[in-house]
């Protein structure tokens, strides 16, 4: 349950390393509980690679996006998250285009109602084509392939 009382189902990936101590506690206002580990603790990485001959944006944290060309593929980005945040799970995705058209910034919507609001966010997420959540924890780099037919979506984690 969330403060609203509302039932909350969130899932995420991560890599635990044998031998190491854990310690999951709740979270600040953003997330639903927190994670951090008690040696090497470091945020991790994401690449995204494009053999598709469409174009998308890859966002690898809530402020870090870029645009995903046909045939092409990122740098490593820093999975970076607010600094209150601390060891939360990222959420990691591939969205067409439209999501981030102009309509779904805040100065456009601050004006509508809940409902009014609701709706749009629900018809931003419709744009995302692939998502999932991640829990860096020990500076992993994750590399997301969009494979050339059908769009198919590849997760692998690299090596350090």
């Amino acid at each position: 349950m969330d403060q609203n009382d509302k039932t909350v189902h969130e899932t995420a990936l991560c890599k635990l390393r044998k031998g190491e101590t854990y310690t999951v506690s709740p979270c600040t206002c953003c997330g639903i509980f927190l994670i951090t580990p008690s040696e090497n603790a470091k945020r991790g990485f994401v690449k995204f690679k494009n053999e598709s001959k469409k174009e998308y944006i890859a966002v690898a944290s809530e402020i870090q996006a870029d645009t995903l060309f046909k045939k092409s593929e990122t740098d490593y980005v820093f999975s970076s998250i607010s600094m209150n945040c601390g060891f939360r799970p990222n959420r990691i995705f591939i969205a067409k285009f439209d999501y981030f058209d102009k309509k779904y910034q805040y100065e456009n919507w601050k004006m509508q109602s809940a409902e009014g609001r609701k709706l749009l966010e629900t018809e931003q997420e419709n744009h995302v084509v692939y998502s999932f959540n991640f829990l860096f924890l020990h500076q992993e780099s994750i590399l997301v392939t969009i494979g050339k037919k059908k769009e198919t979506i590849q997760v692998q984690m690299q090596t350090n």
